[in-house]
């Protein structure tokens, strides 16, 4: 029933690491209540630090799920471990294991930026295609500041009325336009009147702690940094669903309700995802081609295959707008944050026509800069008229369709 939320599947096929994270974090919580449920499982007490370290290496907003969790692991720590030494012996191992874990991601970050926390508690780095034009980091921490600014200007405040009935509205990118709240999610109030055991209980309360807190320290999140939430809130609310059944029903009509209650929370996946690439009978060439869920997918299967087929091998494409670099034959720059022209407009390199950067083409995602205007984005944010200005001067036209356009730097 996990699949209800519609925004776990959609992310699930992007780059983004948010379903690794949640799944993780679920993982390490799962031996947490395995540890309060069974006095003979202390060794699970340790391996939820492990997956924990883990998460951590992943994504830093891990950080507030261990928070929430910390009531859970101190008090699974008093009641696993016999007297106060023997507890806080416990917890000193706990958090030794959880950062000996993460030590690998923290120590490549330092090799690598010289900050173990990186991007944190230091100055951002400038990407190496553009730092030959950058003799200092301060103009690329102001951009990154002003894109910033501009996901501030498309963001909406959490709402309820939103996540109940335009959960895409939560989000900037755009495939959120297909993201679905599980209708299960809707029993989810009934609960402290149903709740009867001990460890759903401790399963719901960090998860709810977390989602609390992370919307007050940025109340215009991104709806998909809720994921860590989904997995236990499926659970707690499929046995609020099952408790209430009993109570109402008989047998025979409970397994109606049952049946009704699954498929309810089932249909917005069976419409978003292509079946025939979920059961493997479909490739992946046919599902890019064909399938319309996301927003965007057939589209950008159509460019990769025009720019395999049509540039020479030794090209460089700069992509604007877009972050997705995959099945292209050719070497692409991405355009991660949606600020490779923002930098670039900047530098020295405008003006020259891009002379002595060995990129030979650039690939704009128009229909992404449309999107984003739709959703309130000032055009004049991104210095969109003095793109146009720089290609009119310094690019040729070579394709155009479905919301892409590719251009040929003129030699």
């Amino acid at each position: 029933m996990v699949w209800g939320s519609t925004f776990l599947l959609l992310v699930a096929i992007t780059p983004r690491v948010d379903v690794t994270l949640a799944y993780y974090l679920f993982l390490a919580h799962y031996p947490l209540l395995k540890a309060l449920d069974d006095r003979e499982s202390q060794p699970w007490f340790f391996l939820s630090a492990a997956l924990l370290g883990l998460a951590f290496g992943i994504k830093y907003s891990a950080l507030l799920y261990v928070l929430a969790l910390s009531p859970l692991i101190a008090w699974v720590a008093y009641s696993r471990f016999r007297g106060l030494a023997a507890s806080s012996r416990a917890l000193f191992i706990f958090g030794m294991l959880a950062v000996g874990t993460a030590l690998p991601w923290l120590t490549k970050n330092w090799l690598l930026h010289h900050a173990p926390l990186y991007p944190y508690f230091t100055v951002r780095e400038i990407e190496p295609w553009l730092a030959h034009w950058y003799a200092g980091q301060s103009m690329a921490l102001r951009a990154d500041e002003v894109i910033q600014g501009w996901h501030r200007q498309i963001s909406i405040p959490f709402n309820l009325w939103d996540l109940v009935l335009a959960p895409g509205r939560l989000a900037v990118e755009e495939e959120a336009a297909s993201y679905s709240l599980n209708l299960i999610f809707l029993s989810l109030p009934l609960w402290p009147f149903l709740a009867r055991n001990a460890t759903l209980n401790w399963l719901m309360i960090p998860t709810l702690c977390y989602v609390i807190g992370l919307i007050a320290y940025y109340p215009a999140n991104n709806l998909r940094y809720l994921m860590p939430a989904v997995a236990p809130f499926t659970i707690v609310a499929a046995h609020t669903v099952e408790t209430l059944k009993l109570q109402l029903f008989s047998a025979r009509r409970g397994s109606w309700f049952s049946a009704f209650a699954i498929a309810v929370a089932l249909l917005p996946s069976a419409k978003t995802m292509a079946l025939n690439y979920l059961t493997g009978t479909s490739s992946w060439e046919s599902y890019l081609r064909m399938n319309p869920i996301p927003r965007g997918n057939q589209a950008y299967s159509d460019i990769a295959l025009y720019v395999n087929q049509h540039l020479p091998r030794d090209s460089r494409v700069l992509m604007i707008f877009d972050a997705r670099g995959y099945y292209f034959t050719v070497p692409v720059i991405q355009d991660n944050a949606h600020t490779n022209w923002l930098l670039l407009a900047r530098t020295e390199a405008v003006p020259g026509c891009l002379r002595s950067t060995g990129i030979s083409h650039v690939l704009v995602n128009i229909g992404a800069l449309y999107y984003y205007t739709g959703r309130g984005l000032d055009p004049r944010f991104l210095q969109w008229e003095a793109f146009r200005e720089f290609a009119e001067r310094c690019l040729t036209q070579v394709h155009e369709g479905h919301g892409f356009i590719l251009y040929r730097v003129r030699e």
